[in-house]
């Protein structure tokens, strides 16, 4: 009976796996087809007069984006369900949008690859809690390194949208005050909860986040000075 639950569960494993690589490979062969939707419904737009012909490109670009968005989170939903990792999936996309929008960071040459990069590194967030449950021991030294990288490089301006030093202070005080509020709410989970097991795996999740957000800024901060430095 065992040789066969044992079975069943590297089985299951398998078609898990099986599943994710057909989920990526059908979503990176969707993109021309996504450019190809995008162009047509602002056509039709343009067609019924709804947009101006000389907003074109701008009305291209948002439906494109909008199309991608849409089937990154459902995609993300899915991936989300077949692994049953929904509340740490759900930590993890809510604390990387927040830290993200708030604190900027590297951007990809264009949102389709970043949203290929933000699949793949969600994916893998999920491979390590499947895989390595013992990194949940280190999960809030992780959280506190990644906190302390945030805090002092944040924010990281766009070029094309600089900061005003209003909106620089603003943005400083938002995420002090944020990282501030995370890691009560993460204090209070260890006080409360009497599943060491779950708390760091909660807490890895959240502390992943962090951690990708820490590398964005820093792979900012050092675009920014290599391009200094030729200038």
């Amino acid at each position: 009976m065992e040789l066969l639950l044992n079975e069943y569960a590297l089985y299951s494993t398998r078609i898990k796996k099986s599943t994710i690589i057909s989920i990526v490979l059908f979503f990176i062969g969707e993109i021309v087809m996504i450019k190809n939707l995008a162009v047509k419904i602002t056509q039709v737009l343009i067609n019924k007069k709804i947009i101006q012909k000389e907003e074109y490109g701008i009305y291209e670009y948002c439906v494109e984006l909008a199309i991608v968005s849409l089937i990154s989170y459902s995609l993300l939903l899915a991936i989300a369900i077949i692994f049953d990792e929904i509340i740490c999936s759900l930590l993890f996309l809510v604390t990387f949008s927040l830290f993200r929008r708030l604190n900027g960071g590297y951007h990809a040459n264009n949102y389709t690859k970043c949203a290929i990069i933000s699949l793949c590194c969600y994916i893998f967030m999920l491979f390590i809690i499947k895989n390595y449950a013992s990194i949940f021991e280190v999960s809030y030294l992780l959280l506190i390194i990644g906190l302390a990288i945030v805090v002092l490089i944040s924010p990281q301006q766009d070029d094309n949208k600089p900061l005003t030093k209003r909106q620089y202070r603003l943005l400083k005080k938002a995420s002090k005050n944020i990282a501030a509020i995370l890691a009560l709410f993460l204090v209070l989970l260890r006080e409360c909860s009497d599943d060491a097991f779950f708390q760091n795996k909660f807490a890895f999740s959240i502390s992943y986040a962090i951690d990708l957000v820490a590398i964005s800024l820093l792979t900012r901060k050092l675009e920014r000075s290599v391009k200094n430095e030729k200038i």
